[in-house]
């Protein structure tokens, strides 16, 4: 179902003898003709700015359709393969209202067809945590806790000094 490539025409001149001669004239174009495509729309019903799978299935080999939407917008485009066959992924707009649409397939010759769809509200946009480190709001709890260690021994020593120098001067 490509573009129209050539026009063929041929002529037979035959003759015997002299001036006898018979004509005959065939002419031959190659062009795009009819075919019956047919499509399934999925996921059905979708949300406003999902993706959606459009099918094309049927006679329409070779062939590229574009797809739209019954309210003009035209969402992606097709194409099939040899025996007709092709999908594609397509993005519904998330400016697109919640209703029933119809998805419009047609390529360059002509042949459409449509499938309805339903449109349901706009798809809440996925956010990732990140996980970050906590942030830092004091002071390293081991260096304070070794410091505060260190000055209890420390009082502990001038307290165990202090009685024995008492107990050295009362004598």
């Amino acid at each position: 179902m490509g573009p129209v490539l050539a026009a063929v025409s041929v002529s037979f001149v035959f003759g015997i003898g002299i001036g006898a001669a018979s004509a005959t004239s065939i002419t031959a174009a190659y062009g795009p003709t009819a075919c019956s495509p047919t499509i399934t729309v999925t996921p059905n019903p979708a949300a406003a700015g999902s993706v959606v799978t459009v099918v094309i299935t049927g006679t329409c080999d070779n062939d590229t359709f574009t797809v739209t939407l019954s309210n003009g917008v035209t969402i992606c485009t097709v194409t099939t393969n040899a025996v007709g066959t092709g999908s594609g992924t397509c993005t519904v707009p998330s400016s697109t209202t919640t209703g029933a649409y119809d998805v419009l397939v047609a390529d360059a010759h002509g042949n459409s067809t449509s499938a309805a769809i339903s449109v349901a509200g706009v798809t809440p946009a996925v956010t990732t945590a990140t996980t970050a480190p906590l942030a830092f709001t004091g002071t390293d709890a081991v260096a304070t806790s070794a410091l505060g260690a260190g000055v209890l021994c420390l009082g502990g020593l001038l307290v165990l000094g202090s009685r024995k120098r008492r107990r050295n001067t009362l004598v």
